[in-house]
């Protein structure tokens, strides 16, 4: 099993971490680096930086298959392609893209085979993913709590594996009860607060391709 993954932070300006390397060797993020990448700083530089990344993740796709032997090929791999955005705010900051543009690259990319979760707080995931071509199973709203989080990037997990080491092409559809455990109110406040970021102001985008086998992304803890 092969599995190349990439992550790639975003605010006002984008900054990957790590791009395409080899899961089964990269050493584990620790929570102060992680924390360090998710320091807070600035807006949403969101359709600009899915845009770049998914133009990244779909060459790294086309080199990954034409290093697959034809005698592989003959085989018919199960070869995934999955990116996942994590996303606290709407965008406020891309100059360079629109979400039209998100729109036409995402459903083109579908049709390659490349599968698009976009998980987000503070808004509704799955209008704000609509107008970026995201179907709507694939998109899920989480509640700006450590707990609707936590939950939600357990589903995300969850649905990932599934796809990439089962049959179905393309990532599963939320469940109504994963849905509702990543709701708002799933971890209820004593006293109403407004809505907070959960990344603080700094989000996150996952993307990952493999050649022959699964990718699980990281769960944030």
């Amino acid at each position: 099993t092969k599995v190349r993954f990439s992550l790639t932070t975003f605010d006002n300006t984008a900054q990957t971490y790590y791009d395409a390397v080899d899961l089964h060797t990269m050493a584990d993020i620790s929570a102060e680096k992680m924390q360090e990448m998710v320091q807070p700083r600035g807006t949403t530089l969101l359709v600009d930086t899915v845009m770049k990344r998914l133009h990244s993740l779909e060459r790294q796709l086309a080199k990954e298959i034409a290093l697959i032997q034809p005698s592989v090929i003959q085989l018919k791999p199960k070869i995934v392609a999955i990116l996942v955005v994590l996303t606290d705010g709407l965008d406020n900051e891309s100059r360079l893209f629109t979400a039209n543009d998100l729109n036409k690259r995402i459903t083109a990319a579908r049709k390659k085979g490349i599968s698009v979760v976009f998980l987000a707080a503070n808004q509704d995931a799955i209008k704000t993913g609509a107008t970026f071509g995201v179907q709507r199973g694939a998109a899920l709203t989480f509640g700006a709590n450590p707990a609707a989080a936590t939950a939600a990037f357990a589903s995300a997990t969850q649905n990932v594996y599934r796809c990439a080491s089962g049959g179905a092409a393309y990532v599963p559809a939320f469940t109504q009860l994963q849905r509702d455990s990543s709701a708002a109110h799933s971890a209820p406040a004593a006293r109403p607060v407004p809505p907070r970021p959960v990344f603080g102001n700094r989000h996150a985008h996952f993307q990952a391709a493999t050649a022959l086998g699964g990718v699980i992304p990281p769960v944030w803890r």
